[in-house]
């Protein structure tokens, strides 16, 4: 069964059709067919929704929370995927040189601050294949200068880094 949100991780879950909303956009940019994706933190369970597809060539899962962790894991082996791949980390260490340089695309749905999501991506990045991976932000919080009477708004943004678009 999977694991209760917790705020002492900053969880909060989405719905599946979010879930199968975001896997038919990355679909849809390339991001999934043949890929191998990083996912860091993963309590909205993306890893497995993106296994099911059955595209990714490999799934890496690193989520400070082994509850998650381990339900991952345990989904793997049951299902025999033996390219979902899941650890417990900590994005406040630096990644393990296992993982520098492995893959093509990240997805991350980071804490809402600018120092946390600065580094979510810079950890993201350092797994990245090539100077410039694709990556995936999902559920920002963004606070525009002025304007907006200090409220906050929220975005879903999908760029490739290269070209900085959303």
């Amino acid at each position: 069964m999977r694991p209760k949100a917790t705020p002492d991780f900053d969880q909060g879950y989405v719905t599946p059709e979010t879930t199968v909303r975001r896997l038919a956009l990355m679909a849809q940019q390339g991001d999934l067919m043949g890929r191998d994706i990083l996912l860091l933190g993963d309590d909205d369970l993306t890893s497995i929704a993106a296994a099911l597809s059955g595209l990714p060539r490999r799934i890496c899962v690193l989520d400070v929370d082994e509850r998650i962790v381990r339900f991952v894991r345990d989904v793997a082996q049951d299902q025999g995927w033996d390219h979902v791949h899941a650890e417990v980390y900590d994005v406040r260490d630096e990644l393990p040189s296992h993982l520098r340089g492995q893959f093509d695309v990240f997805f991350t749905d980071p804490v809402d601050t600018v120092k946390g999501l600065l580094l979510f991506l810079s950890r993201c990045t350092e797994g990245g294949v090539g100077p410039v991976p694709r990556a995936i932000l999902d559920s920002l919080t963004w606070r525009p200068l002025g304007g907006n009477g200090g409220r906050s708004s929220r975005a879903s943004l999908t760029w490739a880094l290269p070209s900085l678009t959303c």
